[in-house]
C-alpha cells in the first residue's frame, strides 16, 4: 500500500513539496530511481512503468493503487504504471491529460493518479469520480481516493 503525502502551492517559491513510499512485494523486481532521458524514476521490471517519475521541466507524476476488496478486484489489461510515463514523455496540460485518460480508465486496474507542473496539479482516481483540480493545501493519497481519511494517512 503506498502512501503520498504533499503540500501543494503554486503561487510559491517550492509549488509542490512530496514525501512517498512505494510498497511492493520484495519478489517484484524494480530498478532504482536515476536519470532515464530527461525523466527521474524508478522502473518496475515485471510491467515495465513507474510508480513516481519528475521531468527536467518540473512536471510530476505519481500512481497508487485503490484497494479493492479481493473478489471485485480487476487487474485490468494495462499497467497503471505507464500512466506516469505517459504524462512524463507527453506535451498535454495535466488537466489535458486526465480528461482524456478519464475516457480510457476502465482500460487499468484500480488507481490514483497525481500529475502536474509547476502551476497546474490534477488528479484522477479510476474508482471515484471525474478529474479534478487539486486545491492549494495538504494532501493526502494512499489507497482510497484523494483525502480518503485512511489511518496511514
Amino acid at each position: 500500500m503506498c502512501i503520498v503525502l504533499f503540500d501543494w502551492q503554486p503561487d510559491s517559491a517550492t509549488p509542490l513539496r512530496m514525501a512517498a513510499n512505494r510498497d511492493e512485494f520484495h519478489a517484484r523486481p524494480a530498478e532504482p530511481a536515476r536519470w532515464r532521458g530527461d525523466i527521474f524514476c524508478g522502473l518496475d521490471l515485471t510491467a515495465g512503468g513507474t510508480w513516481l517519475g519528475i521531468h527536467r521541466n518540473g512536471s510530476v507524476a505519481v500512481v497508487t493503487n485503490y484497494r479493492e476488496p479481493i473478489a471485485g478486484r480487476q487487474s485490468g489489461e494495462r499497467s497503471r504504471g505507464l500512466l506516469p510515463l505517459a504524462f512524463l514523455e507527453g506535451s498535454q496540460s495535466p488537466e489535458q491529460f486526465c480528461r482524456e485518460l478519464a475516457e480510457q480508465q476502465h482500460h487499468y486496474g484500480a488507481f490514483n493518479l497525481l500529475v502536474g507542473t509547476p502551476d497546474s496539479l490534477w488528479y484522477l482516481g479510476n474508482r471515484g469520480g471525474a478529474p479534478q483540480a487539486v486545491t492549494p493545501g495538504i494532501h493526502g493519497l494512499c489507497n482510497g481516493l484523494l483525502d480518503d481519511p485512511w489511518p496511514k494517512v
